[in-house]
């Protein structure tokens, strides 16, 4: 049986790794499991929230936080008789069975120390220690994040696969409706802290704002815990996606948005050129005057927003969420069948 730390949809639902790794079990239960799948939890949630598979194995005594739930899940992969473990990110403890470890995305191999030094450097020390252990192999959501990881380990390239997550469009072409008055572009995400906000691209809103004056106002969804339903009903009555990241793995943003009928307005950063493809307005990160320009013509042009519109519906559907659990189950079955 394989366990899957599901730590982040307990304690950090709203985080991309959180909504990968949610679609990721909603994918594995439409398709069928070559393998058993339970999910590790630190401690009791609801249990219509998630799928929850072929069981459940909670901490007892709950965990308060993800260190220290890291902390219990040798005993509990011992305990359960696991005979792999997929960890949603780079601090996986020692175990004695295989262990796969989702990278989602490492943002300091092409920016520096964005997300601050200390987080750099405990990626670069858990990297160096997976390394070493020998066994550990790597999930990567795009081919950037897989392009860093080996610039930065060229010896791990062998162990890492790129399985793009997938997305569910349902959702939001429900909630599609026409855009409000008086007109808004929407920013999701904002990062965490300072630094997370830079990564994102936040601090460039002031001058954007700025460049846009009173033709279209911003509204910014933080990464807090707002109604999945309110993201989507305010997403959907937007005129344009903002999305001005600097760095990023994945982005689901861009995707919810052409499945709710919005144009995007992105940075050719990172992974985001690999997700939207050629259904978005793509310019350089960091700058507020492109992207400013970029999102008015997104906007209120009538000949790019149909384009966008009609090229993102079709994107939308481009990432299935059984596509993305059969490659896992895949490359899962050739874990067990490691000597």
């Amino acid at each position: 049986m394989i366990g899957i730390d599901v730590s982040p949809l307990v304690l950090e639902r709203r985080r991309g790794v959180a909504r990968g790794l949610r679609l990721l079990l909603e994918g594995l239960a439409r398709i069928e499991r070559a393998v058993p799948v339970a999910l590790m939890a630190p401690r009791p949630f609801e249990p219509d929230t998630l799928p929850t598979l072929d069981g459940v194995i909670v901490a007892d005594p709950a965990a308060r936080d993800a260190r220290n739930f890291r902390r219990a899940l040798p005993a509990l992969v011992r305990r359960h008789g696991l005979t792999a473990f997929v960890a949603p990110w780079l601090a996986a403890p020692r175990l004695s069975v295989p262990v796969t470890v989702l990278v989602h995305e490492l943002p300091f191999v092409r920016h520096g120390a964005i997300e601050g030094r200390l987080r750099a450097l405990r990626q670069r020390v858990w990297l160096r220690r997976h390394a070493r252990e020998g066994t550990t192999r790597f999930v990567v959501p795009s081919d950037a994040t897989r392009r860093d990881l080996c610039a930065l380990r060229p010896d791990l390239a062998e162990r890492v696969t790129v399985i793009p997550h997938g997305f569910d469009p349902s959702p939001w072409r429900a909630a599609r409706q026409a855009p409000a008055t008086p007109p808004y572009a929407v920013v999701v995400g904002t990062g965490k802290g300072a630094a997370g906000a830079r990564k994102k691209g936040i601090d460039l809103l002031p001058e954007i704002e700025r460049r846009l004056g009173t033709r279209l106002g911003v509204r910014v969804l933080g990464d807090d815990d707002v109604p999945d339903a309110e993201v989507r009903t305010t997403v959907a009555a937007a005129h344009v996606l903002l999305y001005p990241s600097r760095s990023e793995g994945f982005g689901f943003p861009p995707l919810e948005a052409m499945a709710a009928g919005v144009p995007v307005v992105t940075t050719t950063a990172g992974s985001i050129p690999e997700v939207v493809g050629d259904a978005a307005l793509c310019v350089a990160p960091g700058d507020a005057g492109a992207l400013a320009d970029a999102a008015l013509e997104a906007a209120f042009d009538e000949d790019t927003r149909t384009r966008l519109i009609d090229a993102g519906a079709t994107r939308a559907d481009a990432f299935p969420r059984e596509t993305a659990a059969q490659a896992w189950m895949d490359l899962w079955i050739g874990v067990e069948a490691m000597p």
